[in-house]
């Protein structure tokens, strides 16, 4: 079973499987724009596709939360071009 949660004291998303640390996404937030900055899965669960869940989770939870999402991780990046994420607010690349 996998779960996403924020981690407060740590300022990242944290994916566990079976209660167990499998990957984070590193933020950082100014104002309302949070900025997803490094996706990463430990090595035991790299290969699984359990980044797919995380991103998702982490963008759900900034749509919750009415943020404004800068996607500077690659992963995070190809996530949002490959997917339609309804209600997602993405900081505007012209300006």
């Amino acid at each position: 079973m996998t779960d996403t949660t924020w981690n407060e004291d740590a300022q990242r998303y944290e994916l566990r499987v079976d209660g167990d640390l499998a990957g984070f996404i590193e933020t950082e937030r100014d104002g309302d724009v949070l900025a997803l900055t490094h996706t990463e899965l430990l090595e035991s669960y790299q290969g699984k596709g359990l980044s797919k869940p995380l991103i998702s989770a982490a963008l759900e939870d900034a749509i919750e939360k009415n943020l404004t999402v800068a996607p500077i991780c690659g992963a995070v990046a190809a996530y949002v071009e490959r997917h339609d994420v309804p209600g997602l607010q993405l900081v505007d690349k012209q300006g």
